[in-house]
């Protein structure tokens, strides 16, 4: 389907084509192209205040970043004592301590944040979500009303049925919907523009277990292609079909653990100059880095701990078996974050009673050992964080993560720590809620909580930088 250089062709070729390929998207990503630039499209057939979504950072001037804030944006899925879940679609402006709940009235069937989650666009005009069909699931996208901080649910649309995951660029949605169900055809990835103006397209043919990745450019995507022992990264320019095939992690033809670009993910790093990988066969976690360059280059590997359902776990460089999350850079991309999961503990001292989490950073040329971030007390209390989503400010000074409310199993609250010069957490914003001391005797502060009767998870924690409502 594609025009595709391999490994098999001559060292020449494969430099000249990368960097056709390259400087078709990567380069362009800083170009000053005022020409190129498009009016404000009709959303859904009519006009809409949704914005053009230009940039990843909302709405813009003369080609320049217009008043942008920051927002830390979640889902907050509440369940109150006898009744159903629902999912609260939030982005909590960090300047002014002003919680919008983006989805407030709208009922679950019209648009469900909890069985498969909300995605907001990061300019925060668009949100894309997973509705539930049956044994499919529907990709439907809706604008944000900018004069009322509400998703504007009336035109909301269908863009397509059976989608395993999506993604935004800043104005094309990505997915892959499953190409053929009944004679198990593959899964299709596809790409169509937010506006709706042209019908996705589709980009490339993988496996149940294969998937893609977004950058920065809309033309530019990584496709993650499976086997039972392999895993191959490629870059695609979706403008003109140009695909490039970086490198195969595993072997192909062979047995092994198998890749899942879920549980394996690939991302690109905000410069666009490499890419982060983890991977997790032959029975150990490794992250690796791959610089995308017009050269054949090997990646850098580092080996991180055995994978869980091994007599050889805990028993690693750290003390954990199960890497979490997919890499989160820094701005500048000079350093990446991952959250590590174990139960290590509770096989030490099974009456600890809860699993090891732990945030740790990585430079990008993993040279150095990781650092951990966040210093989590052990032992059975609350201050020993359950983290399952973090992110990392704009300006790399914050993090921020979701964990169990102190002394209130099964709800959560998000906390929001200062991170100095070398990357580490080293205290809580105590700025909106009072301190509570933790085990080691030290403050810990909350700083966003619902304070409602019933259970209360916080998901998908993201920090964006957006034009204000």
């Amino acid at each position: 389907m594609f025009n595709t250089v391999s490994k098999g062709q001559n060292i020449w070729s494969k430099t000249v084509y990368l960097s056709f390929l390259l400087c078709m998207t990567l380069s362009c990503i800083a170009c000053d192209d005022t020409d190129s630039q498009t009016d404000e499209p009709e959303v859904f057939g009519g006009p809409s205040d949704a914005g053009t979504n230009e940039g990843m950072g909302g709405d813009t001037e003369n080609g320049m970043p217009g008043n942008l804030k920051t927002f830390l944006t979640y889902t907050r899925i509440f369940t109150e004592m006898g009744m159903p879940a629902r999912g609260d679609l939030l982005a909590f402006n960090m300047d002014n301590q002003d919680e919008l709940w983006l989805n407030e009235g709208i009922s679950k069937e019209e648009m469900d944040c909890v069985s498969r989650g909300c995605e907001l666009h990061p300019s925060l005009s668009w949100v894309a979500w997973l509705q539930p069909n049956q044994s499919q699931n529907d990709l439907y996208l809706a604008p944000i009303s900018r004069a009322e901080a509400k998703v504007d649910i009336a035109n909301k649309r269908l863009v397509a049925e059976n989608v395993l995951r999506f993604a935004f660029t800043p104005n094309n949605i990505t997915f892959t919907e499953i190409k053929d169900a009944g004679v198990n055809n593959g899964v299709s990835v596809k790409l169509g523009p937010l506006d709706g103006s042209e019908a996705p397209v589709e980009l490339d043919l993988v496996s149940a277990n294969g998937g893609f990745a977004t950058t920065l450019s809309d033309d530019l995507l990584i496709i993650i292609k499976t086997t039972l022992s392999s895993m191959s990264v490629s870059l695609i320019n979706a403008s003109n079909g140009l695909v490039f095939e970086l490198y195969t992690f595993g072997e192909m033809g062979s047995t092994g653990s198998e890749f899942s670009a879920s549980t394996n993910p690939v991302r690109f790093a905000p410069d666009s100059t490499y890419l982060a990988a983890v991977t997790s066969n032959q029975f150990m976690w490794r992250i690796h880095t791959l610089e995308a360059t017009d050269e054949i280059v090997m990646p850098v590997s580092r080996d991180l701990f055995p994978i869980r359902n091994v007599p050889e776990a805990c028993s690693g460089n750290y003390p954990f078996t199960n890497v979490v999350n997919e890499p989160v850079f820094t701005k500048d991309s000079n350093y990446f974050y991952l959250l590590f999961n174990g139960d290590c503990s509770i096989r030490e001292f099974p009456s600890a009673n809860r699993q090891d989490y732990e945030i740790y950073r990585f430079s990008r040329d993993l040279n150095n050992a990781p650092v951990n971030v966040t210093n989590v007390p052990r032992g059975n209390h609350w201050s020993n964080h359950d983290i399952r989503s973090f992110a990392i400010s704009p300006e790399d000074s914050q993090l921020a993560f979701t964990s169990t409310r102190p002394n209130r199993n099964g709800t959560n609250s998000i906390w929001l720590m200062n991170l100095g010069a070398d990357g580490v957490a080293s205290d809580f914003d105590c700025t909106r809620n009072m301190a509570l001391t933790d085990i080691n005797g030290e403050s810990r502060c909350e700083y966003i909580y619902y304070d409602q009767e019933g259970t209360v998870e916080y998901r998908n924690l993201k920090f964006v930088e957006a034009a204000t409502f």
